[in-house]
């Protein structure tokens, strides 16, 4: 049996989670799906110990990330980590720029990879500058999506990256069940404070697959955001208040 420290949660169309995790062994990256439901049931969050056994199902099959899918037997929760050792895990993809982590001269204002660039790797981890990570809604979206900016340790400005982290959204039912509070824009208020306030924050930054913007034809990989992780937001979901 192989043991994961799962990193990425993201929801998916049709109910479907698509899970990565570190293989504590071979350090491999593992990404599969399972029903939303599953998920639930197994407590699949960012930080969960599985155990289980994992065969890399298609070299060639990727989701949203574009990591190869894994198939997997005998999934089973062991338990949750701290967030000392969940830092352990992140910090095994840490870079102090997005450029360092893709291997790519961006420029200005772009966060896409172009289908010629050969990568590496298509999830790393961020530290950004201290308060400048901010939270703003996604206003193309017909529904509560929010996106980030925050600059990287090299002084660059990133600017207007898409959330998929399914513990982000979370949060927003934590304020409401928790706190009364119903106003999705006063919950994006009190984020960017906590944000704010916060001496570390660990940002997941994934690729989506190949597409086009509309009107143009030329596909690229882009820059989306899977997790966003501290210390207060961790251990949030075992609290009885919030604020």
């Amino acid at each position: 049996m192989q043991k994961i420290i799962v990193t990425d949660v993201i929801p998916l169309p049709k109910y479907t989670i698509c899970v990565t995790g570190l293989e504590t062994n071979t350090l491999e990256l593992i990404t599969f799906k399972l029903t939303r439901n599953a998920c639930d049931r197994l407590k699949i969050t960012p930080g969960t110990i599985l155990s289980g056994v994992f065969t890399l199902h298609d070299e060639q099959a990727t989701f949203t990330d574009g990591n190869s899918l894994h198939s997997y037997q005998h999934l089973k929760f062991e338990r949750k980590c701290n967030f000392s050792e969940f830092k352990f895990v992140l910090e095994n993809s840490l870079c102090d720029s997005l450029e360092e982590g893709f291997n790519i001269i961006l420029e200005d204002g772009k966060n896409c990879i172009p289908p010629e660039h050969n990568i590496e790797t298509s999830i790393v981890t961020i530290v950004p500058k201290h308060k400048t990570v901010k939270i703003f809604r996604d206003k193309y979206a017909d529904f509560l999506k929010c996106r980030l900016s925050f600059m990287d340790n090299y002084e660059r400005q990133h600017k207007s990256f898409r959330i998929v982290d399914r513990e982000f959204y979370n949060l927003f039912s934590l304020f409401k069940q928790k706190e009364n509070i119903h106003n999705d824009d006063a919950i994006i208020d009190i984020i960017n404070l906590l944000f704010y306030e916060e001496v570390e924050i660990y940002l997941r930054v994934g690729l989506t697959n190949f597409w086009a913007v509309p009107g143009e034809e030329k596909e690229y990989r882009w820059m989306i955001i899977n997790g966003i992780y501290t210390s207060t937001t961790y251990n949030l979901p075992y609290a009885d208040k919030i604020l």
